[in-house]
């Protein structure tokens, strides 16, 4: 027999090229896995800060609007307009602390955001006799929302009357 004239590649050698392939692909396959999962949360964490971001610059700019208030209405905080006699005129923004969601007008409408911690100091006043003329002229205001086990937390002040 002439081995010499012989063509093709032995068993060694295929499991060379193979254990070759397997040194190459693993990194990549490994760098590429981590990109995926850092883009999810990197992805999750900017979705909970334009949550965040959305739902400070509301509250605050409706709270700075002249006879807009936080009210407590029995689970519920509510920001709404206020006219004395008449009461709550109109509903921007309802937060229940025991649910910890935030939703954008009355309890049926839509849901803002989930797993959401909402302070405010002085806090809200009550809806049964709201004492306006005791109302502090600076309102601190703290968001706290949990995205993906992560923590994005937003302050501001607002200043009533400020002209």
């Amino acid at each position: 027999m002439n081995y010499q004239k012989q063509q093709g590649v032995t068993l060694v050698e295929l499991l060379v090229i193979i254990v070759i392939m397997v040194a190459i692909t693993a990194p990549i396959i490994a760098i590429v896995s981590h990109s995926l999962q850092t883009e999810r949360e990197v992805s999750n964490r900017n979705h909970g800060q334009r949550e965040a971001r959305f739902i400070m610059e509301y509250a605050t700019g409706k709270m700075r609007d002249s006879g807009n208030y936080w009210f407590v209405d029995g689970d519920n905080w509510v920001l709404c307009s206020y006219e004395e006699g008449t009461g709550c005129t109109e509903t921007f923004l309802t937060y229940s602390p025991m649910k910890q969601e935030m939703r954008m007008g009355g309890t049926g409408d839509r849901i803002l955001s989930e797993e959401v911690r909402f302070q405010l100091n002085p806090g809200p006043l009550t809806l049964s006799s709201p004492n306006l003329s005791a109302l502090d002229r600076k309102q601190e205001v703290t968001i706290e929302i949990t995205k993906a086990k992560q923590v994005i937390e937003l302050k501001s002040n607002v200043y009533f009357d400020r002209f």
